[in-house]
């Protein structure tokens, strides 16, 4: 198979399929890197094996096979357990990894906060950032629409601030805002 184009797992014909099917139950069932039955991958099967591995898979390559590894990433990682994940260092660059995607995701979340096409989307991300800066259980916000009889549309926001009292249980206090757009008083 060519190296430079871009494999697809149609490209690869049945019988590397197979092979490769049976060179990874010959991995499972082998219990050590000295058993008589395994047998390093074909260049064929590793490029097969590739073009399977999906974007949540580790990095690492199977010592017994060759074959790339099928498990899970660690959270901010490029590797499994197996692979090293578990090592400081490697836990230090998932977590530097995931800082850095803090702040995108905030500005994101802003913008939601601010568009008009969606109001559920941004009441919903208004919700979320309150909730990440610890204020989201002491913030209670309800929107309903209606639409009216005679036409006009009606906007109904209950906002409930909760305060805890040491001694009591939360009580929540209520401010309604109601706001009717009615076309007929211009």
């Amino acid at each position: 198979m060519a190296d430079d184009e871009a494999l697809t797992v149609r490209d690869f014909p049945p019988e590397v399929h197979a092979s490769l099917a049976e060179l990874q139950r010959i991995a499972r069932r082998a219990r050590s890197r000295h058993d008589p039955t395994l047998r390093w991958a074909t260049p064929d099967e590793i490029a097969l094996a590739e073009t399977q591995r999906k974007p949540y898979h580790c990095i690492g390559h199977s010592g017994r096979t060759g074959l790339p590894c099928c498990k899970r990433r660690l959270l901010g990682s490029t590797v499994c357990v197996k692979h090293g994940a578990s090592t400081a260092h490697v836990k230090a660059a998932a977590d530097q990894r995931l800082r850095e995607l803090v702040m995108p995701v905030i500005a994101r979340q802003f913008a939601l906060t601010q568009q008009s096409e969606h109001l559920p989307t941004a009441h919903q991300a208004c919700a979320d950032l309150l909730d990440r800066a610890s204020i989201g259980a002491l913030v209670n916000a309800k929107v309903r629409h209606s639409r009216q009889r005679d036409g006009a549309t009606r906007v109904t926001v209950n906002i409930g601030f909760l305060s805890a009292e040491p001694a009591a249980s939360p009580q929540a206090i209520a401010a309604t805002v109601v706001t009717t757009d009615d076309d007929s008083e211009d």
